[in-house]
């Protein structure tokens, strides 16, 4: 992928997870907790999506997002990274199976919430890399 390409697929993914975040609230607040772990579970994975773009990797499989958070924990020497990827595919299971109370998800929400807060300034620290990189593109 291009920088351009990836620089238009990370703001569309944004629209996405800003979404996904949106109705994961609107639907906790409601009481419906299994639709709000599956709307985090998607902003979860929509901000880890983008993240590994900046790196040229696609991930389609849940396998894939649990791999490639392994790989940017280590990266990030930061453990928390895939611990709450982890975390997210538990909340991913709960909208299937609905075994987690409002106060159970409540502090999930929270981990998954604090993790994505990280997971924001390393995408950022990866846009303003490729934006380097296409200014010395555009100049060389």
């Amino acid at each position: 992928m291009e920088p351009e390409e990836i620089l238009s697929e990370i703001v569309k993914r944004k629209e996405l997870y800003l979404h996904y975040l949106h109705n994961s609230e609107k639907n906790f607040i409601l009481g419906n907790i299994s639709k709000s772990s599956e709307f985090l579970w998607g902003a979860l994975h929509t901000l880890v999506y983008s993240i590994a773009i900046t790196y040229k990797k696609k991930l389609s499989k849940h396998g894939q997002i649990r791999d490639f958070a392994k790989e940017l924990s280590a990266t990030e020497k930061n453990e928390n990274i895939f611990n709450g990827v982890v975390l997210g595919e538990m909340l991913h299971s709960n909208f299937y199976h609905n075994f987690l109370d409002k106060e159970q998800f409540k502090i999930k929400k929270e981990e998954v919430e604090k993790l994505m807060s990280i997971l924001e300034k390393i995408l950022e620290k990866r846009v303003g890399l490729i934006n380097i990189e296409q200014k010395g593109e555009e100049m060389g």
